[in-house]
């Protein structure tokens, strides 16, 4: 669907500190627009991924779970293919530009599931 997304933050919390929990994701929203992430904190997001991938790539699951896709369109093999490379090749400036331009937090729904 064009224009359609969304990104997802989520914890578990006790109900008395949920409002610190929308105050901090907020506050890293703000933070990721005002200034790119340091190389530190993005080989820190990156490298986990990068070593999941590597894992998962071991294993049939991952391949039965990608693979029956790219039999409709070839496209995806590419798209398989590049994958170690796209995660090495994101940057903290991209990063940045993807938070301004997303992570706007008047538009973020928040919901709350609360015992009685």
């Amino acid at each position: 669907f064009s224009g359609f997304g969304f990104i997802v933050s989520r914890a578990t919390v006790r109900p008395e500190v949920d409002e610190t929990y929308y105050r901090t994701v907020s506050s890293i929203a703000e933070s990721l627009k005002a200034k790119p992430v340091s190389s530190d904190e993005l080989n820190r997001a990156r490298l986990p991924l990068i070593d999941r991938l590597h894992n998962d790539q071991k294993g049939n699951a991952y391949w039965m779970a990608i693979l029956p896709g790219s039999v409709r369109d070839p496209r995806q093999i590419s798209v398989i293919q590049s994958r170690e490379h796209d995660l090495r090749s994101v940057t903290a400036v991209e990063i940045q530009e993807a938070a301004r331009l997303y992570l706007k937090m008047d538009k973020a729904l928040r919901v709350q599931v609360k015992p009685k």
